[in-house]
């Protein structure tokens, strides 16, 4: 069960589809697309059932609008990911902020906090850590 999420752009009186948006190839179980944000030219979609390894930690996939094409800019997972985070549900973006920025939750981390929210700055994206709040 891996999951797809499609944009969609308006032209005349039609909406057209722009872009599939997919997660790494090979992914067994990740309901991706079960939660997703767009703002501007970014996109954050969640796939809170994915695997790292053999660990279902969650992950979230930022894209990026360039011109009319839509492209995978980073797969994010928290720094501290554990077994059934659900890392990647909700999720949300400000394409508006310089560099861009997201918020990802994890509502599974730490049953006794229940909640664990990570702030991902887009500008640099690579190689960038989560502060966790």
């Amino acid at each position: 069960m891996q999951g797809v999420a499609y944009v969609f752009a308006r032209s005349g009186s039609a909406w057209i589809q722009q872009a599939k948006l997919e997660p790494d190839a090979g992914i067994q179980v990740s309901e991706f697309g079960s939660w997703l944000a767009i703002s501007g030219d970014y996109a954050v979609v969640g796939a809170p059932e994915e695997y790292e390894g053999t660990v279902r930690t969650g992950a979230a996939y930022i894209f990026q609008r360039k011109g009319t094409s839509w492209l995978r800019a980073e797969k994010i997972i928290a720094s501290d990911a554990a077994d059934g985070d659900f890392f990647g549900m909700p999720v949300a973006i400000d394409g508006s902020v310089v560099g861009g920025l997201a918020i990802v939750g994890a509502p599974e981390k730490d049953v006794a906090i229940r909640r664990l929210i990570c702030l991902h700055h887009l500008k640099g994206i690579h190689g960038s850590k989560f502060q966790n709040l």
